[in-house]
Formats: structure tokens, sequence, C-alpha cells
């Protein structure tokens, strides 16, 4: 009988032989660069000690190389370098000082006297390797006299000592040890199994252990420790030959490997010497005397492990042409991105690390003093030299990639999104704090020229990018990435135009047609239901042919359960598409099919999947620029999607309506009137989406429902943004889709309007509002009412900013900018007061300063009171049920209403000039008339009468002009607001 086994021991049986080869390999790479960068470089040079002798393993540049004992062997040990402010400074040690033997506390003494010639110095190389880099230690330095004493050397770490030296010269291999290390083992983890992947995998951990350079002996402090010494010595020979395999199996193995295997072995013969070399000297620190002849004669011809470096680097560059080949003879449009995408981060990192590492190395072995970049051109090249680790791993480990300008784009678009922008404000913020707080007592003059200038720039510069990151995102669009920017706009606009074409014939070749003009696949097709009997039939086709599909199939079951586009990856040995019927595998590879789109309407309820209907489906190819869908193209085509079901949906229950009953059709048409489904509104930035949007588009915040507003009103109006929020309601940004015209929606909550009558009076005043025709009252276009009772005013958009901002930035207005506000304010709502509407709500939130020739603009007669209904003039006592508002609710804002409104009067045009004069009064001194305390405070101070105006902010006359519209009385306000305008402009220039 069989046994079966555990999933987990299953899988780890099926994992091929050279995975279990790359495990073992990271895994060494992992415990190495945590001995590395927390047991070896912190006490590197220039911390530690701070003094470097003539034979010093750990005096940078650090390699895992033997001496060149043919320049050092016979010559005295002497100090090459002592860093300032180290323990050897301070003991006295200069350079030139000459050093007879070191030796810890406890250990026999390494006597670099006794005796000279090439093993005698290999020998002491050795001895000084074991020493290691941390802990005290005794050097014993002659005199001028010829006397000799000992000096005891600490050898603090980094934290102890000058950081910012020995940043200078370490934090970089550290972060990228790091930083390829992490590479390595997360690409293990995504495709460990396939040998591309593992190769690419030995390649980074190789990188890292081979950029890190030797251990020093810290090695001991683990069982088996000295397996680490040779990996630490064998890793940067062996990663060239890696490399090489790496680039001729990558995206795919090459056909010159297939044809001649014994092309496995050569990058491996190329770099023989050089890995003999190491492999042997490796042998002899770890204790193996046999091996001494080896590290001698690699000690004594340098020369032949570095021509063997070179030709292992040549042979790499042939893998890379040949790969270039094999780039241009591939049609696979994923594998080309692929390729894409680590040429354009393999060969900058290749090219800073030459210019970084390689050169300074090289013309340090032939004795020239090696280049001395400037701090940031270091940061740059350090930054270029990671690339690869970020890179690869996307490029092999991911199934599907973006082309690099998606990238790029993408990348750039969240860089700018909200959050990511505030984690930048705050981080030179910080160091500006701690830099102010570092040179406290340095004068101001001197800041200015330190690193707390550079910080106040970083922090000015964020604070910018966080202010304008949705016009810098927009610039960076249209600016460098236009055709991405075109594709979104156009399929946008599409997802807005869907739901109004009835015809289902002219909606599927509009579809098509913009989806082909938006993102230039190489196939686009739309398959519908109801044609042939259980399938799916192409309607429209476009650069390419597609025959029908089983509409009960697998393919068509995985598209009905889907909540997004389905992409198809037959390369991919796991994708769900290879388990699919070889018939429906067959039909998949002849269309060319890359992005399936379901279209479909649901039966049951919104979390009811198995009673969905598969209504039709968008069938794409690969895009003709090679670039893969991005996830904003796969929302866009989901939105479309739906739109395409609603419109389905409607035109099928218009044909059943057509063939019922009056009464069933009326019950049909009820049913065709409700299916909008709810906005969804991110609170983070006011971005409104449709239904089936979960996460903001902008800064990946969660959607929140705006339950009975759905996202196009009356199939007219469809929303983009939202602008504000109050008391009665929200206004939201949308766009007229007749008219093509940005206009303000306005939605009034439900309660507001609590039955039909509320509903008709609210559509009574709305008309009349909207008759008040004058350049400084927003403009009212359109009306209408939701489901819930909730009602909408569309409205006119003005750009700029309201009054209440400018007072909050300006404090107080100039009297001539002032009176020129208050003038076209005064004007406007004399010409509502002329057609018989009071605004009652006047207040700076509610003016608009558009500029462009245009002083002020009134909005928001949303709680606005109709004293008469004909325009005639003819004046009636008004009827408390025509107002926009609940019983006894107290409409307005207390500190501009005026004393009437709070006694439950009649409010009639005097009530609105109170208004205007808190607003004149504001606008002038900075300052509210009867202050900005409680309701019940503010009613004391309206009985007490304003406060004067602060001195010298307005004329005696203008003053009194204002204190008359701010009187208890109404009948000693001015007569209208032309009248208190005429009044206050009189008064200004006497």
């Amino acid at each position: 009988m069989p046994v079966s086994l555990p999933p987990a021991r299953a899988r780890l049986e099926r994992l091929p032989p050279h995975a279990w080869v790359v495990t073992a390999i990271v895994l060494l790479t992992i415990v190495y660069a945590a001995i590395e960068t927390t047991k070896v470089r912190p006490y590197l040079w220039p911390a530690g000690a701070g003094a470097t002798m003539t034979i010093d393993p750990a005096a940078p540049p650090l390699l895992a190389r033997p001496p060149d004992v043919t320049r050092q062997g016979g010559r005295p040990q002497t100090i090459t370098s002592v860093a300032d402010g180290s323990p050897a400074a301070a003991a006295g040690l200069v350079a030139g000082t000459r050093v007879r033997s070191v030796r810890r506390d406890d250990d026999q003494a390494i006597d670099l006297d006794a005796g000279t010639g090439d093993e005698r110095a290999l020998a002491v190389w050795q001895r000084l390797y074991w020493l290691g880099v941390s802990g005290p230690v005794i050097w014993n330095v002659g005199t001028a006299d010829g006397s000799a004493h000992d000096v005891t050397l600490r050898r603090p770490a980094v934290w102890e000592s000058d950081a910012r030296g020995w940043s200078r010269v370490h934090l970089s291999t550290v972060v990228q040890v790091l930083m390829f290390t992490c590479a390595a083992v997360v690409l293990l983890l995504l495709r460990g199994h396939d040998l591309t992947a593992g190769l690419a995998v030995l390649a980074l951990a190789l990188g890292a252990a081979g950029s890190g350079g030797p251990l020093f002996g810290a090695e001991l402090a683990l069982p088996l420790g000295r397996i680490l010494t040779v990996f630490g010595w064998v890793a940067r020979p062996l990663a060239f030959p890696v490399i090489g395999l790496a680039i001729l199996y990558f995206p795919r193995k090459s056909p010159l490997l297939r044809r001649y295997g014994w092309l496995h072995v050569l990058p491996f013969a190329v770099a023989a010497p050089m890995i003999a070399l190491s492999l042997g000297t490796a042998l002899y620190l770890s204790g193996l005397d046999a091996a001494r002849p080896i590290a001698l004669w690699d000690a004594l011809h340098p020369g032949v492990y570095f021509k063997s470096f070179a030709a292992a680097l040549g042979f790499n560059l042939l893998a890379v042409g040949e790969g270039v080949y094999r780039y241009r003879a591939n049609r696979d449009a994923n594998e080309r991105r692929r390729v894409r995408m680590a040429v354009y981060t393999g060969v900058p990192g290749v090219a800073a690390f030459a210019l970084k590492d390689a050169v300074p190395i090289l013309a340090s072995l032939a004795g020239l003093s090696a280049p001395h970049y400037p701090p940031a051109v270091l940061i740059f090249l350090q930054t270029l030299i990671l690339l690869p680790a970020v890179g690869l791993v996307y490029a092999i480990g991911v199934a599907r990639v973006l082309g690099p300008r998606i990238v790029l784009r993408r990348s750039l678009r969240y860089a700018l999104a909200n959050r990511t922008v505030t984690v930048i404000t705050a981080l030179p913020a910080l160091a500006l704090v701690a830099s102010l707080v570092k040179h406290r007592r340095e004068p101001i003059g001197d800041l200015a020229t330190s690193s707390a200038a550079l910080f106040a720039i970083l922090v000015g510069a964020a604070v910018a990018a966080r202010k304008y990151r949705e016009r810098a995102r927009h610039w960076l669009d249209l600016r460098f990435f236009r055709e991405e920017y075109d594709a979104q706009k156009i399929l946008q606009s599409l997802s807005s135009r869907v739901r109004f074409e009835t015809d289902p014939a002219d909606l599927a070749n509009m579809v098509v047609n913009q989806i082909d003009e938006a993102l230039h696949p190489e196939m686009v097709a739309i398959l519908v239901s109801g044609i042939d009997e259980g399938r799916l039939s192409p309607v429209v086709v476009l650069h390419g042919s597609a025959e029908s599909l089983p509409l009960e199939g697998g393919l068509a079951a995985m598209l009905r359960w889907s909540d997004e586009p389905l992409e198809i990856f037959m390369q991919d040995p796991r994708s769900p598409a290879l388990r699919l019927p070889p018939d429906e595998q067959n039909w998949l590879q002849c269309t060319g099919a890359s992005l399936l789109v379901p279209v479909t309407a649901r039966n049951g309820g919104p979390a009811d999947r198995q009673d969905r209907t598969l209504l039709a489906v968008i069938v794409l190819g690969e895009r003709r620029s090679e670039e893969a869908y991005s996830d904003e193209d796969r929302q866009l085509l989901a939105s479309i999607a739906t739109q395409m079901g609603l419109g389905f949906d409607v035109a099928r229950l218009r044909r059943r309506a057509e063939a019922q009953p009056d009464a069933e059709r009326e019950t049909t048409t009820r049913l065709v009137a409700s299916i909008p489904s709810p906005m969804m509104e991110c609170p983070e930035c006011g971005r409104c989406e449709e239904t089936e949007t979960r996460t903001c588009p902008s800064d990946g915040t969660a959607m929140l429902p705006v339950l009975s507003v759905p996202r196009t009103v009356e199939n007219k109006y469809r929303i983009e943004h939202l602008l504000g929020r109050g008391g009665m309601g929200a206004v939201y940004r949308a766009r007229d889709v007749r008219l093509d015209r940005l206009v303000a929606l306005k939605v009034v909550r439900a309660e507001l309007l609590g039955d039909f009558e509320a509903r008709q009076r609210f559509r009574r005043e709305a008309q009349i509002v909207a008759r008040l025709q004058h350049p400084s009252i927003v403009a009212v276009f359109d009306y209408g009412t939701f489901v819930d009772g909730g009602a909408y005013l569309v409205m006119e958009l003005v750009r700029g900013e309201d009054l209440r901002r400018v007072l909050q930035r300006e404090g107080r207005l100039d009297s001539q900018r002032a009176m020129r506000i208050l003038e076209a304010v005064c004007l406007a709502i004399e010409a509502a007061h002329r057609e018989g509407v009071l605004h009652r709500d006047l207040k700076p939130e509610n003016i608009l300063l558009p500029g462009a020739g245009t002083e002020a603009k009134v909005l928001d007669f949303g709680v606005a009171k109709v004293i008469h209904q004909d325009g005639r003039g003819d004046r009636r006592e008004p009827d408390p049920a025509t107002l926009l508002t609940t019983a006894g609710m107290i409409v307005g804002t207390p500190a501009y209403m005026a004393p009437e409104q709070f006694q439950a009067a009649q409010p009639d045009a005097r009530t609105d000039i109170f208004s205007l004069g808190v607003i004149a009064y504001e606008m002038l001194s900075g300052e509210l008339p009867f202050g900005r305390g409680s309701l019940a405070e503010i009613v004391l101070a309206q009985a007490r009468g304003p406060a004067p105006m602060p001195p010298g902010v307005a004329p005696p006359a203008v003053e009194r002009a204002i204190r008359s519209a701010l009187d208890a009385d109404p009948d000693k306000r001015p007569s209208s607001a032309q009248a208190f305008a005429q009044l206050v402009g009189s008064a200004m220039v006497m």
C-alpha cells in the first residue's frame, strides 16, 4: 500500500538537485553576511586601532588576496597610515614607525623581524590574518634611538570612533552585501526550483560574499567556521563563471548550450586559474600546510590571477553579446521585457562597479594613486551598483514583467503619492533638527554653509513636492510618458461613455476601437453570449481572428469567477491556463490572447458568485509596444467591462419589457432605473471611482462607498473628485458627459428632504435659483433627486480659492481690494433679491475669488429662501414651508447671522445685508465684529453692538457705514445690498 507524504515533505522531495546546492550556498551567504557586517566591517580602518602596516590583511582596499611579496617580502614592517583621533594616534604612532611584533594579551607574539624572504612574509601575513580585527592588541614598536617599547591599542568599533571616515570606506560595501544577500533570498523563495533563477540566485549570493572580502578569524566563533574561510575566498572567482552561465540561461537556455554541451564547462575553465589559486590560498589560511606552495606561488605571481580575472570578464562580455543576438531574434514580448529590465539595471550596475571598486583596486595593484570621488558621486555610483539586486529579482522572479518605462512611471507616481511624500518630507526635517542640535553653539552664518543649509533646502523641496504632487505627476506624464497618459485618458473617457450606448452592436464596436487606439494590442475582440447556443461568439475582431468559445468550458468558468481581468501565462509552468482542456489551450494560442476581461451580470446578491452570468468577454493580445498591461490598464478595462455589463443588462431588460404587459413593463422599467451602483470615494484625497475599485489609484488608500450616489448621475454627470463637505452634504467635481465640460455637483443629504413635498419644494426653488443670471453668481445648470430621497444641484465650476483661505493666509485685505470684492458680492446679492431669493448663509467660505477679471462669485444658495416665485416683483409673505431645511432648524453660520435669524422672525433682504456687513468688517480688520464664540456668546455680543475696529484699519466714515449694516434693528440698516455697497464706497473716497 503506497504511503502518502506530508505536503511540505513532498514539496521538498520534488525539488531538483540544483535547488539543494543553491539553498546551501544562500545559507552560507546569510551567515557570511551576518559576520561580515557585525563582527568584521565595524572594526576596520579607520575604526579599530586606526593604523595599518606594510603587510596588513585588513588594510584597504580589502581583497581576498595574499600579499604581493615581490614588493613587500623583504621590507621591514612599518606603519603606513594613521587615522586622526584613533587609538594609534593617541599613542603617538605616526606613519613610518617600525613595528617589531604584534600580539594579543594571551597569545604568542608575531615576530615581524625574525628573518626575511617570501615564505616568511607569507607566514607573517597568515598569522596576522588570524589575529583578527577586534579586541585589544599590543604592538612592539621601535624608536629613533634603536630601542623598542610596547603600545597597547584598543580597537573600538565604528560607533566609538570616526564614523564619517569609516562610512566613506565601508558603508557602501555593507549595504551592498546585505542588499545582494536579501535579493538572493527573495529570488530563491520565488523561483528556487527553476534552473535559470537558481543561477541568478548563485550569482547574487556569490556577488554578495565576493564584494565583502575576508572574515579575519571572526568565523572561528562558529562550528566549522573554516568552511566560511574557504567560501569567502572562492566566492569572487566563482561568481564570474556563474554569472556567465546565468547570462546564457536568461531568459531561457541558449541554443548554443543545447548544441554544444561542453560550453557549460568553458566559463569555469577560463576562471580555473583564479579559482584554483584562491582555493589554495584559502586552504593554506585554514591550516592545510600542504597548500603553502600554491599560496606562495599566487603571492609571487599576482598577474596570473588578474589575467584569469580579465579572461573570465571577457567571456561574460561574449555571453552578453550572444544574449543580445538572442534578444533580437526573440519574439516573446514578455521575455524581451525581462531582458530589457536586466540590461537597464545590470549594465549601469556593472559600469558603476568598475568605476567605484575595480579602478581603485587596479590602480593600487599597479602602484598608482587611486582616484578620489566626491561623496555625491560615490552615493550615485553605489545606488547604480545596487540596481541589479532589484532588477534581476523582478526580471526573473515575476511571471509577467512590466517594461522599464512602465516601472519607472509607476515608481515616480508612487513616489509622489501622499504618504510617500510625507515620509520623505519627515526625513530631511529630522536630519535638520539633528544638525541644528549638533551645531547649536555655532553662529548662524556658519550654519548657512554647513549641512544644516542642505537639509533646509531638502525640507523645502520636499514640502513643495507634497504641495504640488498632483501637478508634478501630471507634468511628468505629459512630458515623459505621453503615450501612457493618452491611453489612460482614452480608457477613462470610454469608461464614462459606455453606459450611454444602448445598442449592443454599436457598444461593442466602440469599445473595440477605443481599446485599440489606447493600448495598441496585436489583436482585440469581443465575444458575446446569446448568439450561438452554449457558446461565446465573436462579434467584433480587429488585427486577428478568434473562434467561438464554449460557454460552459473551463475558461468561461474561470472568467465567471474572476473579479478582475484574467492574464494568460502559457509559458509559466504554474499557470492555471495549462490546466484547461487541450482545445481551449489551443484556442488561447491561436488567438494570441494575453488578457481576458469578463463582462458579467449578477443574478443574485453582490456576494453570490455562483449566480453570475457571463455576458461577454473582451480578448486582448500582447501590446504591439511589447509593454505589459499595467494595473492601471487592468482597472480601467475592468471598469469598462462593468459598464458594458450594465449596458447589456439594460438592453436585455428593455427587450424583455417590450414583450411584457403594461403592469410588468412598469416594474421592469423601475428595475432598469435602479441599476447604477454606489460610488467609491477615497477618504484621503477625495478621488471618486466605480464600485469595483477597492483601493485609490492615487495613494493606495482603501476606498469607501458613498451610498445612494452613483458614479454617473442620471447618465449625465460623471463624478471625479470630492471638493468639500459640509452640513448640507458634499460638493464634487464632475464632468458633463454630454457637453464635455466640468461642473460642480452638490449632493444634498436625504434627511434634509424627508418627504415627497420637501423634494417638490426643492425642485421649485432650484428652478428659481437657476434663473439667477449674474456674472458674480455661480450659475445653477440642473437638479435632480436620488432613490434614497437625497438631491443634487449641478452648478458652474469656478476655479480659484475662497475668501476664507485668503483671509487665513493674509489676515486682512487692503481697503481697495476689499471694496472691489464687497461691491461684486453686493451686486450679486442685489440681483438675487430682485428675483426674490435670499441667500441666508453669506460668509467667506461661500465667496470665491476666481481672478481673471472677475472679482468674486457667490455660491451655495443651498439654504436660500424664496420670497416670491414669479419673478415679477410682487412680494408676498414668505411661507415657512418653502425652506430647504427641517422645521425649527436654525439656518446659517452664527458669526454671520442677523439677530432676527436667532429669533425665528421672518427674514428679508436686510438679513443678507447684515451678513455683508460682517464680511466687510472681517476683510478690513481681520477680526469678527461679534467674536468667534458659541451661539450664546454671539447673541450677547450682538446685543452689546459690534466691537470697534482696530485703529488705522479703515477710515471712521467707512467704519460707520459698516456699523450701520450691523445694526440689530433691521429698519436702521441700508435698504438694499446695492445701497450698502454705495455707502461704503462713498465713505472710502471721503
